[in-house]
């Protein structure tokens, strides 16, 4: 796992804070992960953190070790959720006979560079799937449809779990709304007569905020628009130099970086927008569009991983082809040049959102568990 809470991350909270009643969870990875560990422990302080050293490479020593410690925890079932995970968790699990599930969060498919990789591994998950690891969750029909297209996984073994939000998060966010939004467009310096964007994620190339920049600058070239303005909310190695894109573009009085925000900033910042972005290059199924949703911001997205199944191409927003920032700046001015549009949107989002609930990802995922216990029994 990288070392902030990411989707996975997130994903794996959800599923230890929530199924406690049902499981006793234990946790491994190879690295101390400050954020991760600390938000496991403001669950109850009952779920145990262990760090695997051996197992941030490929070595028959960590996979031994997680087969003794598999043991020595009274291991049931192992759930992993990326790939050094998988490799070193599946196989000490089959040294012990435990049933293994596997998560796939994002999928080299989408997002490798190269064919070789690629081919590598549809090769390689596919002989894991077979020998290993009984169960697959994808968290985006889209990826599941092509893993089982490309014969990777047999369909039965395939589950389409999507992530999911708290129900009361979106009441929240609709309870919020009318009180305060005046408020924190005020805090933000935002006159009312501005459309506010939010877009919410790390500062990474899969994030593809130096296409947006560039769509933003076609924009004001191309399109006649609103007065709008762009939050990105987050932090990570691309922000130096896409704040001096940003100044080259002549769009830094347009785009602001705002670094990273607590989920209650995040939060703030959804009931304070009016409408929401993410120009990804690769996705699965983020979070960051379900909350925007929630939050019942139209959106502009691209057609990557999951997203068009978050977000409705015409209805509840726009989904543009990935790596153009032509397309993405038309999108824009598809949305915000039509108030009308942007009402429906609103409402298509709100909608739309409330099937994908954090109760009915864990009872799957329950369901799931007790497959695969029954399997071994």
């Amino acid at each position: 796992m990288p070392p902030t809470v990411g989707g996975k991350e997130r994903n794996i909270l959800q599923i230890v804070e929530h199924l406690q009643p049902h499981f006793r969870f234990t946790v491994f990875s190879p690295n101390p992960e400050v954020q991760f560990s600390d938000a496991l422990n403001r669950i109850d302080g009952s779920t145990q953190h262990i760090v695997v050293p051996e197992f941030t490479r490929l070595s028959l020593s960590g996979i031994r070790t997680l087969a003794r410690l598999f043991k020595e925890h009274g291991v049931d079932i192992v759930h992993s959720h990326e790939v050094r995970g998988r490799t070193h968790g599946h196989l000490a699990a089959s040294l012990r006979s435990i049933p293994a599930i596997h998560t796939v969060h994002m999928s080299p498919l989408f997002h490798s560079d190269s064919s070789i990789k690629t081919a590598a591994y549809q090769l390689l998950d596919t002989a894991f799937n077979r020998a290993f690891s009984k169960h697959i969750i994808f968290v985006s029909n889209n990826v599941r449809e092509e893993h089982i297209k490309r014969r990777m996984v047999h369909p039965r073994d395939a589950h389409f779990i999507p992530n999911g939000i708290d129900s009361r998060q979106i009441q929240s966010f609709g309870e919020k709304a009318s009180a305060t939004k005046e408020e924190i467009r005020a805090q933000l310096g935002i006159p009312p007569s501005v459309r506010l964007g939010l877009s919410v994620g790390r500062l990474h190339r899969q994030k593809g905020y130096d296409i947006l920049l560039d769509a933003v600058a076609l924009s004001q070239e191309s399109f006649v628009l609103p007065d709008f303005h762009v939050i990105i909310a987050g932090d990570g190695p691309l922000r130096a130099s896409l704040e001096t894109q940003a100044n080259s573009l002549g769009v830094n009085s347009i785009v602001s970086f705002a670094g990273w925000k607590s989920t209650e900033q995040i939060a703030e910042l959804l009931v304070g927008s009016d409408f929401f972005v993410l120009p990804s290059r690769f996705e699965c199924f983020p979070y960051a569009l379900l909350e925007a949703a929630a939050a019942g911001l139209p959106t502009v997205t691209t057609n990557v991983g999951g997203n068009n199944e978050i977000v409705l191409d015409g209805k509840s927003g726009y989904v543009v082809e990935p790596e153009s920032a032509e397309a993405f700046a038309k999108g824009l001015e598809r949305l915000l040049g039509n108030p009308e549009k942007m009402a429906q949107a609103k409402q298509a989002a709100l909608n739309h959102v409330r099937q994908f609930t954090l109760a009915e990802m864990l009872s799957k995922t329950q369901q799931v568990y007790e497959i695969a216990l029954k399997d071994i029994s």
